[in-house]
Order: C-alpha cells, then structure tokens, then sequence
C-alpha cells in the first residue's frame, strides 16, 4: 500500500524482495522511510522481520524481455540492477541509496553514512550512502 500511495508500482516479486518503480526520487525515498519507520514499529510488537532498501535512479527499458515460451513485462537495465546491489549491500533497517537519489530527494536524515560498494562487472566501486530511520 505504501508503495502505491507514494505514486510507485509494484513491478514484481523476487522471492521475499518487492521490486518497484516510483517516479522521482522524493517519492522512492518517502516510500522507503514510511516502510523502514513501519517495520520499526512492527519490531517493537515482536514482529521478527526486517527490511533493507536500496534505491538508485537512471535510465531503464520497460517492455516484454524474454522469449517466446516465456515473457515478461518488466524493467531492465543497469540503473535497475545498481538497484538490486545496493539492496543487497544494505544492513537491515536500513536505507542504501546512490549519491543521485540521495542529492535529489530534498529529504534530512538524522544519521547518514558514506560508504563504497563494490559492483559486480564493474571496475570500480559505486560511492552509496546509507541511513538509519
């Protein structure tokens, strides 16, 4: 619901992770804190799980990827999988986001840090922030 009520689109679901497709940066970010800040809460009723969040921004394709026994409408492209890194390289109940997300969402965080994330295929590391809700 979240997702939805900051003008997101749930795209799919990967297992326990829930990939979506907001339309600006302010929004993704307001997405990601009401989710973090709701799993707060849920924590202190006993609820075991938690979240990460990684959030990037660019350039993807959206359209049927696939072949032709099996096809999927989706998004594809790098800024899609810096995405799924970032996620993966988040501590929980936290928030990894790229410098462009981060510059461009207007939003203060009370503890945020800098940290470089290796990526795969990649020569370099991508520079990251994190944040604690």
């Amino acid at each position: 619901e979240i997702i939805y009520e900051c003008n997101g689109e749930v795209d799919k679901f990967i297992g326990d992770c829930i990939f979506a497709v907001l339309k600006s940066e302010k929004d993704a970010v307001t997405a990601a804190t009401r989710i973090l800040t709701h799993f707060k809460d849920l924590l202190k009723n006993g609820n075991p799980f938690s979240v990460r969040i990684g959030l990037n921004s660019g350039r993807a394709i959206h359209g049927n990827v696939g072949a032709r026994l099996r096809r999927e409408y989706t998004y594809i492209g790098d800024a899609v999988n810096i995405a799924q890194r970032l996620e993966s390289n988040c501590k929980p109940g936290c928030l990894l986001m790229s410098p462009s997300v981060y510059e461009n969402c207007g939003y203060k965080f009370n503890h945020s840090v800098e940290r470089e994330i290796p990526l795969k295929g990649k020569e370099k590391p991508m520079l990251a922030i994190e944040c604690e809700i």
